[in-house]
Order: structure tokens, then sequence, then C-alpha cells
């Protein structure tokens, strides 16, 4: 039996951690608030007009058996969408999944279709930039490339053959339809990049920053909010902003005149780095869940979440309330139904015990509907979960803490709710098989050692002797 050393690594370039510039300043003290729903109390019922269901079904996923890590998609036709990933794009028929053309290439990372030039425009997780001619999709073409910035850049947006990439430290670039240059906008740490009607909005490390670009030779910077953590990607529909805040969730502010405000944040099972606003309504990805919002009320209203099919990276809002999430080495289609929603469960599906060890464990429930959730856990013999039932509001979070009475056994803990789409399940109480500097019993692996790009299984014991480093990602 072979010992395996394990090293955990993250694809992509090293990049520094995100400065933070906010101050007490940073948000000034007239600036326009909504003040979120407080949900330390229950609130019992739908929105207005809602009535009780599952808002979001999964039409299809499907594994592309091409791309090495699968990170944004758009549409760029009635019926196409260009999913971009580590070793370039392909061109995805959005009803029968079909991949209908490959175009090798390196550090693919984020992608947004202009229609009115029927224009793709993609960043890279370098410093390079890329014009894709989608007139034809199926046989869409680089045809420009450039390197304005220095350094890395992150999210694009485009409009009217105008494309605003946020190139970090660079600061956020506005260019023409040639790639050229007509504006930068000074930035401590540029990551999201939102384009509307003269306006642009980028996040500066974890500020928003609202400006008035409509003469490019004298930008205006009218507004600028602090949200207390880095805003990655961003989303900007003209009134809306939505904001990916990793492990914070999703911030949503509105542009009412010249100024930002805050409508709302809302928790998130799993770290957020993807949102695509959607008329009336935002989809974001949290990794193992997609989340849905409701923006037509008061408040911003989270009606419900999908599990993903992988790991959810990013997505694209589609016609029709569909989305395409790109999902590591899947991409899967969901639809929304709109006016309903319900309660919903996001609890792990299992939790593990080191060897030996007989402490208590803990994990968290999120209830991530509109409505309360109820949760009651069935008994199992040699564990004692408390509480063993429980209520939450909408956006609330309760940790649950599980015991063994004596030496921890694998077992099913079975729990029912009133999620309408989730109303059972189990929670697996699983011990490790091993333990730190023991070695692990074999185990295999589908796998893939780039440049190759065929899958293979990986046995642990085949490496008998060797070293192996296995790396994947995580969102942090």
């Amino acid at each position: 039996m072979s010992l395996l050393l394990l090293a955990l690594a993250c694809t992509g370039g090293d990049v520094p951690p995100p400065p933070s510039v906010s101050g007490s300043d940073s948000t000034p003290a007239d600036s326009p608030t909504w003040t979120p729903t407080d949900t330390a109390e229950p609130l019992g019922q739908l929105p207005e007009g809602f009535t009780r269901g599952d808002p979001i079904q999964t039409l299809g996923a499907t594994e592309t058996q091409w791309a090495w890590e699968t990170l944004d998609a758009a549409q760029i036709s009635e019926d196409r969408a260009l999913v971009v990933a580590n070793n370039g794009f392909v061109v995805v028929d959005i009803d029968t999944f079909e991949i209908t053309l490959e175009v090798a290439d390196h550090n693919g990372f984020h992608v947004e279709w202009d229609p009115s030039i029927q224009t793709a425009w993609v960043t890279t997780k370098v410093n390079e930039m890329w014009k894709v001619d989608v007139s034809v999709p199926d046989e869409a073409t680089i045809v420009r490339r450039a390197q304005p910035w220095s350094a890395g850049s992150e999210d694009l947006d485009c409009e009217n053959g105008r494309v605003l990439v946020s190139a970090h430290d660079d600061g956020a670039w506005l260019l023409d339809r040639d790639l050229e240059t007509l504006a930068v906008f000074p930035a401590t740490w540029a990551v999201g990049a939102g384009l509307v009607d003269g306006r642009a909005v980028i996040t500066d490390a974890d500020e928003v920053v609202l400006i008035d670009w409509s003469d490019p030779t004298d930008p205006i910077e009218l507004d600028r909010l602090g949200l207390g953590v880095t805003g990655w990607d961003l989303d900007f529909d003209g009134t809306h902003v939505a904001v990916a805040q990793g492990a914070d969730g999703v911030a949503i502010l509105a542009v009412v005149d010249d100024a930002l405000v805050l409508r709302g944040e809302l928790p998130s099972p799993g770290g957020v780095y993807g949102v695509s606003l959607d008329g009336d309504y935002l989809w974001a990805s949290a990794w193992s869940q997609i989340m849905l919002t409701w923006l037509g009320g008061d408040e911003p209203v989270m009606v419900g979440h999908e599990p993903s099919a992988e790991s959810a990276m990013a997505l694209g809002a589609l016609s029709g309330g569909r989305v395409l999430v790109a999902e590591w080495k899947k991409l899967t289609l969901m639809e929304r139904t709109d006016g309903v929603a319900g309660a919903e469960v996001d609890l792990s599906s299992e939790l593990w015990w080191p060897v030996e060890q007989a402490g208590s464990q803990s994990t968290s429930v999120l209830n991530g509907g509109a409505e309360d959730l109820s949760l009651a856990f069935g008994e199992t013999e040699g564990w004692t979960v408390d509480p063993a039932a429980l209520t939450l509001g909408p956006g609330e979070r309760q940790t649950l803490r599980l015991s063994p009475d004596g030496t921890p056994t694998d077992a099913l803990l079975p729990w029912t709710s009133n999620d309408p789409d989730e109303p059972s399940g189990t929670l697996a109480l699983t011990l490790a098989d091993t333990t730190l500097g023991q070695p692990h019993p074999d185990f295999s692996l589908e796998s893939y050692t780039p440049p190759n790009q065929t899958q293979s299984v990986l046995t642990q014991d085949d490496l008998l002797g060797r070293i192996a480093y296995i790396a994947w990602f995580s969102p942090g």
C-alpha cells in the first residue's frame, strides 16, 4: 500500500490578494439605502402574487469531454452559446447541447456578447483580450487580439461596439471595437465590470463604483459604495447591479439618479463567483447550487436553489427564462418558472469523522427559499442531533451539532422538510478511511493530465514508490 502525498492547487496564474480600500467614509452618510428584511423572526409567507412550488427546473446537463475547466458562457444567437474554458472555447447548440465548433487556445476566462456588431469578447487569465466574430456562430473566429494592460484581467461587459474590462491594479479599460483604448478608469483592484447607456459600474476591491463615461475623454465618478468584501463578477442592466461576493453571497444594488443604493445582501450555500441579471430575476452560481432571486418587490427575494450538476463556476442568462451554467467540465441548462417559490433546504449530504475521534461535529442548514422552512431529523441509532427539528425564516442559517453516543460508526441520518422539490433526504455520517500520517487504502479517480485531454482512471497503488500531486480547485 503506497503513501500518497496530496497537494492543493488552484488553477490559473498567481494572483495577489486584493487590497481593501474601503474606509469609514467610503459610503457617504446621506447615501440612500433599503434596509434588508430582518430574518431573525420567520417571515412565514410568500411574496404577494407568488404560489408555492419549485421555481427552477434542470432541462439537461452534459459533460463536454473537451474543456479542461469550463469557466463562462454567453448566448451568441437565438440557438447558440459560446462557452470559454482554459483551453479555448466551444460553440454549443442550446437545445441539443451539441458542440458545433471547437477552437483551441489558451486561458479563456470570461465572455460577453455584443449583438450590435455580432461579436463575442473574451478575456483570458493572463493579459490577452480576444475579439471573436460570431456573425456565423458555427464558424466563430478570433479576428483580433490585444494586450492593453500589463497583468491579468477579470470581468468584462460590452455594448454598441464598446467593451469594458476590469484589469486588476491596471484599472478598468474602455475599448472600442478595434480594441483601441478610449479611457482608463483608475482602480486599486478592478474586478467586476458593467456597461450600459454611457455609464459604467466596476468593483474596486470591496467598493462598487458608478462612472459616467458619456464623454470618454472626461469620465466622471458619480458614486462609490463600500460592501466590506471583494466584489467579483458583476452584472449591470442600467437599473440593478448584482455583485458576486464569494463566500459572502450576493449583493444587489440599484442605480437611482447618480447614486448607488444597496437593496440587500443574500446568503449563499457556497462561494458565489458568477451572476447574471434576467429581467426581474437574478441567477447566481454558488458552486454546489444555482440561486434564483426575484427583484420585482420592495426587497430582493431568494425564491429558490437548484443543485448544480458538478461545480458551478459561472453562468449566462439566455432568452426565455433559461440559463446556461458552466460547471467545471459540464454544461447545465436550467429554466425558471415565474411567480413560484417555496422553502429551500440547503444541507450537506455527508459529514466525516476522523478515525478514532468520538467528538461532536457541526454543520449548518440554510433556508435559501422565500417561505419558512420546516426541517425534522429522524432517529439514528448511536447518534444524537441537536436540534432534532427546526424552523428557519427565509435566508436564515442555523448550526446543527451531531454527536456519536459512543465510538462513531457509519450511519444515515434521515430528514423531512416542506421544501417543494426536496421533501426528504439523508445526511451521511461517515468515518474517514485513515488519519493524518497513515497510509491510505487504495482508491481510484477519473482524471486527466494536461496536455492529454482524454480522461483515464488513476489508481493509487499504480503509483507505488512515487510521489503524486493531485490538484483540484475549490472556491474560497
